[in-house]
Protein backbone atom coordinates (compact mmCIF):
# COMPACT_ATOMS: atom_id res chain seq x y z
CA UNK A 1 0.00 0.00 0.00
CA UNK A 2 1.76 3.42 -1.07
CA UNK A 3 0.78 6.68 0.51
CA UNK A 4 -0.50 9.44 -1.28
CA UNK A 5 1.76 12.78 -1.19
CA UNK A 6 0.52 16.05 -1.75
CA UNK A 7 1.74 18.09 -4.81
CA UNK A 8 3.71 19.94 -2.77
CA UNK A 9 5.54 16.48 -0.99
CA UNK A 10 6.01 15.71 -4.72
CA UNK A 11 7.54 18.30 -5.75
CA UNK A 12 10.55 17.78 -7.97
CA UNK A 13 13.75 17.79 -6.75
CA UNK A 14 15.75 19.83 -8.54
CA UNK A 15 16.36 23.29 -6.99
CA UNK A 16 13.92 26.10 -8.51
CA UNK A 17 14.77 29.55 -8.84
CA UNK A 18 13.19 32.09 -6.27
CA UNK A 19 11.34 35.26 -7.41
CA UNK A 20 11.17 38.06 -4.64
CA UNK A 21 7.80 39.28 -5.05
CA UNK A 22 6.04 41.92 -2.28
CA UNK A 23 2.98 41.20 -0.51
CA UNK A 24 0.71 43.60 1.11
CA UNK A 25 -1.06 41.43 3.54
CA UNK A 26 -0.01 38.98 6.41
CA UNK A 27 -1.68 36.10 5.02
CA UNK A 28 -2.44 32.23 5.71
CA UNK A 29 -0.33 29.58 4.03
CA UNK A 30 -1.92 26.37 2.59
CA UNK A 31 -0.89 23.19 1.89
CA UNK A 32 -3.10 22.92 -1.17
CA UNK A 33 -3.90 25.50 -3.67
CA UNK A 34 -6.90 26.45 -2.24
CA UNK A 35 -8.74 27.58 0.84
CA UNK A 36 -9.42 24.69 2.82
CA UNK A 37 -5.51 23.77 3.88
CA UNK A 38 -4.13 26.30 6.54
CA UNK A 39 -0.76 25.42 6.95
CA UNK A 40 1.24 28.93 8.12
CA UNK A 41 1.46 32.14 7.98
CA UNK A 42 3.62 34.38 5.43
CA UNK A 43 3.73 38.16 6.72
CA UNK A 44 3.23 40.76 4.35
CA UNK A 45 6.77 42.33 3.25
CA UNK A 46 9.37 40.85 0.58
CA UNK A 47 9.03 36.96 0.26
CA UNK A 48 10.17 34.83 -2.68
CA UNK A 49 7.97 32.72 -4.92
CA UNK A 50 9.02 29.64 -7.19
CA UNK A 51 6.13 28.97 -8.94
CA UNK A 52 2.41 29.12 -9.76
CA UNK A 53 -0.44 26.86 -10.49
CA UNK A 54 -4.29 27.13 -10.94
CA UNK A 55 -6.47 26.35 -7.72
CA UNK A 56 -9.28 27.83 -5.86
CA UNK A 57 -10.67 31.02 -7.03
CA UNK A 58 -9.90 33.92 -4.39
CA UNK A 59 -10.89 38.02 -3.41
CA UNK A 60 -9.25 39.95 -1.21
CA UNK A 61 -7.00 43.22 -1.44
CA UNK A 62 -8.68 44.63 -4.45
CA UNK A 63 -7.98 41.45 -6.64
CA UNK A 64 -9.48 38.39 -7.51
CA UNK A 65 -7.23 35.15 -9.15
CA UNK A 66 -7.15 31.20 -9.49
CA UNK A 67 -3.35 31.40 -9.19
CA UNK A 68 -1.57 30.16 -6.06
CA UNK A 69 2.15 30.89 -5.68
CA UNK A 70 4.51 28.26 -3.93
CA UNK A 71 6.77 29.76 -1.38
CA UNK A 72 7.78 28.61 2.27
CA UNK A 73 6.12 30.26 4.90
CA UNK A 74 7.16 32.14 7.88
CA UNK A 75 5.62 29.29 10.08
CA UNK A 76 8.54 27.00 8.88
CA UNK A 77 6.20 25.43 6.41
CA UNK A 78 8.10 24.54 2.87
CA UNK A 79 6.01 24.02 -0.22
CA UNK A 80 3.47 25.55 0.39
CA UNK A 81 0.91 28.34 -1.36
CA UNK A 82 -0.97 31.77 -0.97
CA UNK A 83 -3.21 32.94 -3.54
CA UNK A 84 -1.63 36.01 -5.46
CA UNK A 85 -4.17 38.72 -4.64
CA UNK A 86 -2.72 39.61 -1.49
CA UNK A 87 0.80 40.54 -4.18
CA UNK A 88 1.62 44.18 -4.26
CA UNK A 89 -0.40 46.32 -6.88
CA UNK A 90 2.51 45.95 -9.16
CA UNK A 91 4.06 42.86 -8.25
CA UNK A 92 -0.13 41.06 -9.20
CA UNK A 93 -0.10 42.13 -12.67
CA UNK A 94 3.26 40.48 -13.73
CA UNK A 95 4.02 37.97 -11.10
CA UNK A 96 2.67 34.86 -13.31
CA UNK A 97 4.92 36.15 -16.50
CA UNK A 98 7.97 36.13 -13.65
CA UNK A 99 7.21 32.75 -12.17
CA UNK A 100 7.25 29.41 -14.22
CA UNK A 101 3.99 27.04 -13.90
CA UNK A 102 4.60 24.31 -11.23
Amino acid sequence: MGSTLTPAQAAPARAQAKVYLTTSVTQWSHYQPNLHSHAGTLYAGRNYFYCWTAGDWYSNNGHISGAWLRTDDDSGHRNVYVNMVNLSDTDFWRAQDMLPQC
